[in-house]
């Protein structure tokens, strides 16, 4: 029959030294420090669902207090901000029923990540594959949630990434390309997909394209390059993987996995094109102009070759080798968003007019 404060109090007394963060529902949130007890009410709104609501409240915290606010700031954004904050951002865009959606969305996401620190005092954030075999900190998961994370708190991104840093450069990872994950969640302590390390089961041009892009808009973000300086020679690695095997590449699996192995994959010579564009603007921006300018001009020879190559008339194909065919070229986006200039425009306006004729 104790109060709320009374139950406090006891745990306190049963906990020293220990801070409470507790959700109550409608009535919103309680911390209780040392020597402070906030209480944050909750933002009045219609409940059009709690899916992951709990996971929401405790990432929004989190994230916040990494950002840098104090804790009576970060309780708030927890209890209200962070939702209508992201509602009043998409409703500019959408009308309302989409805007709710694409908030749904937010709260998965989030709820689909687990934030912890290392040893070494470092933030990871571990996805998990719900409907494969329970992948951890898979590399081509992180890759196309990153621009949510790139909004909401770049670091975060980062965290996505450190997994696979430690484990590549680990004696256990015996491989010159990217791994795709880190492990079964929620035990990160090597692949289970792969049957350990089975090549034939990895997506080496894939990861290596994706790591590498991730990197250069988390520091495009916030300009933080410090992770570029430290794992300069991971990049180094993957960059001369590309270059050997992502022009053109062999029979390998890509993200699309569904679809299994595919050779000479245009979409994923573009994952590889851009990668290597990256690197040559954070090489760049980190005052490595000589290596900068070597990869950068691999990459338009890469591009000039692709534009060729991949022509098929009105459009371009799914793979080199295969007239006819068609794919969408999601990973040129980085072409624009991270100011590459490697394509020409005539690229663009072709796939463009292409996707429309097939809706």
């Amino acid at each position: 029959g104790e109060t709320l404060g009374e139950k406090i109090a006891i745990f306190k007394r049963t906990y020293p030294n220990t801070k409470l963060l507790l959700s109550l529902g409608k009535h919103g949130a309680i911390y209780a420090g040392e020597e402070t007890l906030w209480h944050a009410p909750i933002l009045d709104a219609p409940v059009r669902g709690t899916v992951a609501a709990g996971d929401t409240f405790l990432s929004s915290f989190v994230v916040s207090i990494l950002a840098g606010n104090g804790v009576k700031n970060a309780l708030a954004v927890a209890t209200a901000d962070l939702s209508q904050r992201s509602m009043r951002g998409v409703q500019r865009f959408c009308e309302e029923g989409y805007a709710e959606l694409l908030l749904l969305a937010l709260r998965q996401t989030l709820a689909a990540h687990k934030i912890a620190v290392t040893k070494e005092n470092e933030i990871i954030y571990i996805s998990k594959e719900c409907f494969s075999n329970g992948c951890a900190a898979t590399v081509d998961v992180s890759y196309p949630s990153i621009p949510l994370f790139l909004i909401y708190n770049p670091e975060l991104v980062r965290g996505m990434m450190r997994p696979i840093y430690h484990y590549a450069r680990g004696d256990v990872w015996p491989f010159d390309f990217a791994p795709h994950d880190a492990g079964r969640y929620p035990i990160v302590d090597g692949q289970r997909y792969s049957e350990g390390t089975n090549p034939a089961r990895q997506m080496p041009v894939e990861e290596c394209g994706n790591m590498l892009l991730m990197m250069a808009a988390v520091g495009y973000a916030d300009g933080d390059w410090s992770m570029v300086k430290e794992d300069l020679e991971i990049f180094r690695m993957w960059c001369q993987y590309l270059l050997k095997y992502g022009e053109d590449p062999g029979e390998q699996l890509c993200t699309d996995d569904f679809a299994g192995h595919l050779a000479h994959n245009c979409n994923l010579s573009l994952k590889a094109i851009c990668g290597l564009g990256a690197m040559a603007k954070m090489l760049g921006d980190t005052g490595r102009e000589e290596e900068a300018a070597y990869y950068r001009a691999k990459a338009e020879e890469m591009a000039a070759a692709w534009e060729t190559d991949a022509f098929d008339g009105d459009h371009y194909r799914l793979a080199f080798d295969q007239p006819g065919t068609w794919s969408m070229k999601y990973n040129m986006v980085w072409d624009k968003l991270l100011g590459l200039k490697l394509f020409s425009q005539k690229v663009y306006d072709l796939e463009l007019a292409y996707y429309k004729k097939q809706l």
